[in-house]
């Protein structure tokens, strides 16, 4: 196999998409969330850790993803519904995504490395994952744990997003006025 620099020619990426990303994008929802947590802990090691998946390989793949995740049963049912959990099989997939890994017992382990500004590329689709996202609250978590290792470069309209996206799903939590966000300003 031939390869170009540190990342391979086209006709690879396509190759994969069509031998890997594909045929499990393709499966019934069950086995989809089965898989899924390890296809997005695949695609982040080839591209953190080997070099070998070019940025919009990663973007193109993890927004395939999203896409896919969002249009499952289990995501549709559950995302009306205002809680602050997700159903077991939702909750593999929506870490891997936010880049943790799962612990055994206590709190899962953000990978993200701080100096990672090239992953910005993958945070419109995570926002769009978490305004949709059932669970909200559970899936805020992580966005901000991630946000909180790019701090330095995240984008800033992405986390007043998600904030807005949040306290509009739960009206009631703000009724008293303690916090609004407004134009990309935290009001009273």
């Amino acid at each position: 196999m031939t390869t170009c620099g540190v990342y391979g020619l086209p006709a690879v990426f396509a190759a994969f998409d069509a031998a890997v990303v594909t045929p499990l994008i393709d499966l019934p929802d069950d086995s989809f969330l089965e898989v899924c947590e390890e296809l997005v802990g695949a695609l982040d090691e080839l591209f953190w850790n080997e070099k070998r998946l070019s940025l919009e390989r990663l973007v193109a793949s993890r927004a395939t993803i999203v896409a896919r995740l969002r249009a499952c049963r289990h995501w549709r049912y559950s995302r009306d519904e205002i809680t602050d959990t997700l159903p077991m099989d939702l909750t593999g997939p929506i870490q891997a995504l936010f880049l943790h890994t799962r612990a055994p017992f206590g709190m899962s382990r953000c990978y993200l490395p701080s100096d990672a500004q090239a992953f910005g590329g993958v945070f419109p689709a995570l926002v769009e994952l978490m305004c949709d996202a059932p669970g909200r609250s559970y899936v805020a978590h992580y966005f901000l744990w991630l946000l909180e290792r790019a701090q330095a470069w995240a984008p800033l309209d992405a986390i007043f997003t998600v904030a807005e996206s949040w306290a509009d799903a739960r009206p009631q939590t703000w009724s008293s006025g303690a916090i609004r966000v407004s134009a990309g300003v935290f009001a009273p």
